[in-house]
């Protein structure tokens, strides 16, 4: 996200990033069970690196680097935040949403449910 950013700046990109925000870096425990399914992360469940605690609030990144952001907590926030983002972009400044989405279990490989 802030090398992203620091482009955007950088080169006056108006770019909309949506992030689905489930608190975790859930590529790594994959890659985990994959790559090592007898390894001791997998064996024990303990993956260090994975949760996100506390999250950052990617909105207010976005604020640093001169773009536009928003969190959303609500489904009703969507539509709303997707316009005034996109109002953003078209003036061209760079946006980020910030959705938090519910974590499921990683196992689970479909798209994660937001948490609304």
């Amino acid at each position: 996200v802030l090398a992203g950013l620091g482009l955007m700046q950088e080169f006056n990109l108006p770019v909309l990033t949506i992030i689905l925000n489930n608190t975790s870096y859930s590529a790594m425990r994959s890659a985990h069970r994959r790559d090592y399914p007898q390894g001791l992360a997998v064996n024990q469940q303990t993956f260090f690196g994975v949760n996100i605690t506390p999250p950052p609030n990617y909105a207010k990144i976005a604020e640093i680097y001169g773009g536009y952001g928003e969190r959303l907590e609500k489904p009703s926030e969507i539509e709303p935040a997707l316009n005034r983002a996109l109002e953003q972009v078209a003036a061209g400044k760079p946006a980020i949403l910030d959705v938090l989405v519910e974590r499921k279990d990683p196992r689970v490989r479909d798209m994660p449910e937001i948490i609304f």
